[in-house]
């Protein structure tokens, strides 16, 4: 597998980006942040580098040629992409792909 290691230091500078805004909006909160509060942001935030991470591996060289704009075609832009939103928009991928697998499946079964 050929990584491209500028995209992967995009996702991880996209993930840490996510991870300012989320811990900007947690202690922003207005309440006493308790220490298993951090430790989640932790965790979430660490997914997300990896989600991130993951998703630039396998989806920037098929990404960037759907870009239209030619100056965000660049590796590093779809990893940042990929870090700051890619945990927040994973889940509406998945949605989206159990949707169309039970339409799939209903043609199939239309069709038998």
């Amino acid at each position: 597998m050929d990584v491209d290691l500028r995209a992967l230091l995009g996702a991880l500078g996209g993930a840490a980006l996510y991870g300012f805004v989320q811990f900007g909006a947690l202690i922003r909160s207005g309440h006493d942040v308790t220490p298993k509060e951090y430790a989640d942001l932790a965790v979430n935030i660490g997914c997300a580098a990896l989600c991130g991470a993951v998703l630039t591996m396998f989806l920037a060289k098929v990404a960037m040629p759907l870009i239209p704009f030619a100056g965000l075609r660049d590796a590093q832009m779809v990893g940042l992409f990929f870090g700051a939103f890619g945990w927040e928009l994973l889940p509406l991928v998945f949605d989206l792909v159990k949707i169309k697998a039970r339409k799939r499946a209903a043609d199939l079964e239309n069709k038998l």
